[in-house]
């Protein structure tokens, strides 16, 4: 019989360090499931214009400048922070409008240049990108 290993109680478990990307992941899988994300140019400039928004993601190798533009500009009035992802197909994998075969592979990417997050339920990831965003104010490239 193989034991288990021993856990050293008077060492704290270290758990892997948060990283904005990793956060980002969780917080879309997780809104995602709540039905609280906005997906694409028409829903987001909805949600922030509506100021319903939390914060927004925006694919820099989106296809129309402007687009880009725009959801900046309307993220700089409304005061809504944007976090900017390196590819659109990324972006659609992480919001989840992938297709995936029964091993949980991505079978089929699709593309997604703009998300918002209107509802996400309150976790440590969600936590960790709100005191990400308190460290360096609503700013927009």
């Amino acid at each position: 019989m193989s034991e288990a290993p021993a856990i050293n109680e008077g060492q704290p478990v270290v758990a892997e360090k948060m990283t904005i990307m990793s956060a980002l992941k969780d917080v879309l899988k997780d809104a995602a499931c709540s039905y609280g994300l906005s997906r694409g140019i028409n829903e987001v400039c909805r949600a922030v214009d509506k100021r319903q928004a939390h914060f927004v993601v925006l694919a820099e190798n989106c296809d129309e400048k402007h687009y880009k533009d725009l959801v900046v500009a309307l993220c700089n009035e409304a005061k809504i922070n944007v976090i900017n992802v390196p590819d659109k197909f990324v972006l659609g994998e992480m919001c989840g409008i992938a297709t995936y075969d029964k091993n949980m592979k991505v079978r089929k990417k699709q593309k997604c240049s703009s998300v918002a997050v209107r509802d996400c339920p309150d976790s440590p990831a969600f936590q960790f990108l709100q005191s990400e965003f308190k460290k360096e104010p609503a700013k927009a490239e």
